[in-house]
């Protein structure tokens, strides 16, 4: 009973580390860059990139970092910010795939 609790539960392995780290745009459209970050111990994580800061006053504040809670569920990332959506990993290229945009993990 034990070894099979050990199997199932000690491995210390969690759902979207394939997701964690900074990706750089490859596309023609998207964010720049965006970072994916794991919020504590557990399967959820925070999804932010730089977005235009409209009430500007100046060159420092010329652009706002926005942070959106997301989760890992079963080998997708969903986001959970104003409007949802689902990150996904190409297999064939390790591309990060969010709607209308593709990136590559920084080096």
């Amino acid at each position: 009973m034990v070894i099979v609790s050990l199997t199932q539960f000690g491995c210390g392995k969690h759902d979207g580390n394939e997701f964690v780290g900074t990706w750089k745009r490859v596309s023609q459209n998207g964010w720049f860059e965006v970072n994916i970050a794991r919020n504590g111990d557990g399967d959820d994580f925070y999804v932010s990139h730089k977005v235009p800061n409209l009430g500007a006053e100046g060159e420092a504040d010329k652009w706002k970092i926005v942070r959106e809670p997301a989760v890992a569920q079963d080998g997708k990332m969903v986001v959970s910010g104003g409007v949802p959506y689902v990150i996904t990993i190409d297999k064939a290229t390790g591309h990060l795939i969010v709607p209308g945009a593709e990136f590559e993990r920084s080096k």
